[in-house]
């Protein structure tokens, strides 16, 4: 099985307030869930009004699938009308079966 795990920031040009970041940031995790088949979760800790840090995690058993979904997400990232996409790094790693067995 192989995963990959992505952290991402975006910004949110015009945030005045937490309200405003957390709409476009919702709105961002939302439309990744619908989409793709993956788990994710903005980490809370960051006190910028106009930056989000998200983490990503998405498995499959297929190394070219797995990288074809991570380009994907990146592209998908890269066009947000409401945000800018700042940062993408990913690790993808291998689980054998002896390993979470």
């Amino acid at each position: 099985m192989y995963f990959s795990l992505i952290i991402f920031q975006i910004g949110i040009p015009g945030a005045k307030s937490l309200k405003d970041k957390r709409k476009v940031t919702t709105s961002v995790i939302n439309k990744l869930k619908n989409r793709f088949n993956i788990a994710i979760a903005e980490d809370r800790d960051n006190e910028k009004i106009e930056v989000s840090k998200i983490y990503l995690i998405s498995l499959n058993t297929n190394r070219r699938e797995l990288d074809s979904t991570v380009s994907t997400i990146e592209n998908f990232l890269s066009n947000l009308p409401d945000a800018v996409l700042l940062s993408f790094e990913h690790n993808e790693d291998f689980l054998s079966n002896e390993e979470y067995v």
